[in-house]
């Protein structure tokens, strides 16, 4: 395989979408992976624990779900691992990895029972909070004087449990299953639990909210957008507590999107972003104005023709340039810097430099005018030479072969001569313009 030699892949910030290959595993000679992206979904194939040599391996900032596998053990070269900002849920133990020296694992769903055995795993920094939120929003109604019974499970053998009663700790409440052993009104109201743990110090787990016999709280999603013409943003409203929303922004003509943002911090570079409601929350998209680009054109000859659609346009706009034809010119080709670009009247390329072009147009010889008798050409066939009658005041002609090459003009009167030097025997056709009429005729050039 081609790929054996390669020995560092960096496909970070590119945006790339899909899940990630499993042929992945045949670049054995890797020391180096990183696809921090935003949309690389599904989860880690085991093909990427059998490269043996990585020392660099960074997922982080993308949507991967699932474990990540025992397997990881075979990666002993292993220094920096960073799976920041992702979904997942399931870490083994990493102490069999003596070279690690970095470990992010921060914003996925681990709990304790994953971070506890890896405290002191890597020589270096190890960051693993914050993580998401526990379990699901709930709401239960239970009957007058009777048990009930809320509980969380988050794994870890050092836990320390405080369960919370409308934002303030209720006593005695130091495990992980809390229960109110006679229901009634004063037990009524909002509930969760934080969880800390004696080894993760730096990690408060945080249940989400259990509303026992109380109205689910509504939260107000506002949306701005900055600049105020920038764009278009739609999915503002009112929502439930753990209810999922999803906002949309779309950018005006010159805008490009860059990023959503609460007021503190950055939270999505995607124009659709998804979260659950949990408090009342006001999001500015941000949009970026693109630069613009001249895109202008030339006739050539001059008067033989024109162009619309030359003017400036934004990044990554389609423009498209269209070329008319005068009478008695046809049009032949766009050419950029003396490269022809297209052969289409109608020629449309994304924008993303300024650019010049050249619409060139040549004298039309594709129809012979029935009016051809009224002009006399003699002697036909010629030697080189010939007159012409029945012209009025002064006129343009243009001798072309029977492959419609201009090979040479003139300008004439009545009864001029015109001489032919250097033409091959053969056919050719002779166009004379004048007021804006043109007349075609025949005539041999003879040995």
């Amino acid at each position: 395989m081609e790929g054996v030699h390669v020995t560092n892949i960096d496909l970070g910030y590119n945006d790339l979408k899909g899940t990630i290959p499993s042929d992945i595993g045949e670049f054995s000679k890797l020391t180096e992976l990183q696809l921090d992206s935003k949309y690389v979904t599904g989860e880690i194939p085991e093909e990427v624990y059998g490269l043996s040599e990585l020392e660099i391996l960074n997922f982080s900032r993308n949507q991967l779900t699932g474990s990540i596998s025992s397997a990881i053990s075979n990666l002993t070269m292993l220094r920096k691992f960073n799976i920041y900002n992702n979904q997942l849920d399931g870490l083994p133990d990493l102490s069999s990895l003596n070279n690690l020296e970095f470990l992010n694992i921060k914003e996925n769903q681990f709990t304790f029972e994953d971070i506890e055995p890896n405290i002191g795993v890597s020589s270096g920094s190890f960051y693993y909070s914050p993580q998401a939120m526990i379990g699901e929003v709930v709401s239960l109604a239970p009957n007058p004087g009777a048990p009930v019974e809320l509980s969380v499970s988050v794994g870890g053998e050092q836990n320390v449990y405080q369960w919370y009663k409308d934002g303030s700790p209720v006593a005695n409440s130091d495990t992980s299953v809390f229960t109110i052993q006679t229901f009634d009104s004063d037990s009524a109201g909002i509930y969760n639990c934080e969880i800390t743990n004696n080894l993760a110090t730096s990690l408060t787990l945080e249940t989400k909210n259990m509303y026992v016999d109380v109205p689910i709280t509504n939260y107000t999603i506002s949306l701005n957008t900055d600049p105020s013409g920038g764009g278009i943003v739609n999915g503002e409203g009112t929502y439930e507590d753990g209810e999922t929303v999803t906002v949309n922004a779309s950018p005006n003509v010159g805008y490009a999107f860059d990023v959503w943002d609460d007021g503190e911090d950055y939270l999505s570079h995607d124009t659709i972003y998804s979260f659950e409601a949990n408090t009342d929350l006001t999001l500015t998209a941000v949009f970026e104005p693109l630069p613009s680009f001249a895109i202008s054109s030339i006739v050539e000859p001059e008067g033989s023709g024109s162009v619309n659609g030359a003017k400036d346009y934004y990044k990554d706009e389609t423009a498209t340039l269209e070329a008319i034809a005068e009478s008695g010119f046809e049009f032949v080709n766009w050419k950029e810097s003396d490269t022809v670009v297209s052969t289409e009247t109608s020629f449309t390329f994304n924008v993303e430099r300024a650019r010049s072009f050249l619409a060139s147009f040549e004298e039309s010889i594709s129809t012979i005018s029935e009016n051809r008798e009224t002009l006399r050409l003699f002697p036909n066939p010629s030697a080189g030479h010939f007159h012409v009658q029945g012209v009025t005041g002064r006129a343009k002609l243009f001798v072309y072969d029977m492959m419609g090459k201009l090979v040479t003009k003139h300008v004439i009167s009545d009864n001029d001569t015109v001489y032919l030097r250097n033409l091959s025997p053969g056919l050719y056709i002779v166009s004379i313009q004048q007021d804006n009429q043109t007349i075609f005729n025949q005539i041999i050039i003879k040995q």
